[in-house]
């Protein structure tokens, strides 16, 4: 592949993953916790889907969902819901709607970038490996902070 063709690959992952995460919080605006983590673990799984997509590798939906809730439980545990409605256990009692957001954006960042930089290195779904990724994901958990914080302000 020739650098400009990696170069527009990795803007449209970029677009991708922040249309995601400006989703992921809008839909964390639902007043009831097992109603966003639901939404957002499929906003996670369309935006894997779509990076799926780009890099031209198969997509299987269980196997996305359950490498992103393997993601999620090594940084917001409260999002990684065990099935499409039961998350792992509730939010944290902070009754503070603009947190929850600033959580789902950042979890989705992260999630999105761990996919992409897996995919644009040839991976596929079937093949990555949540613990191995730990280290990668916290440190984009952080970025997504600050991502999800400025996104919040606009």
């Amino acid at each position: 592949m020739n650098h400009t063709t990696e170069d527009n690959r990795n803007a449209s992952a970029d677009a991708i993953v922040r249309s995601g995460v400006e989703t992921a919080m809008a839909s964390a605006t639902f007043p009831v916790w097992n109603i966003y983590a639901a939404a957002i673990l499929g906003v996670q799984t369309r935006m894997t889907f779509q990076l799926c997509e780009l890099y031209d590798t198969e997509f299987q939906t269980e196997t996305a969902r359950r490498l992103i809730r393997a993601l999620l439980e090594h940084i917001a545990p409260e999002l990684a819901a065990k099935d499409d409605t039961t998350p792992s256990k509730p939010p944290p009692d902070t009754g503070n709607a603009s947190e929850i957001k600033i959580l789902a954006g950042a979890a989705t960042h992260s999630v999105g970038h761990v996919f992409a930089d897996h995919l644009a290195q040839g991976g596929t779904v079937l093949n990555l490996d949540p613990t191995a990724e730990k280290a990668a994901l916290e440190a984009l958990f952080d970025t997504g902070k600050t991502v999800a914080e400025g996104l919040a302000t606009d």
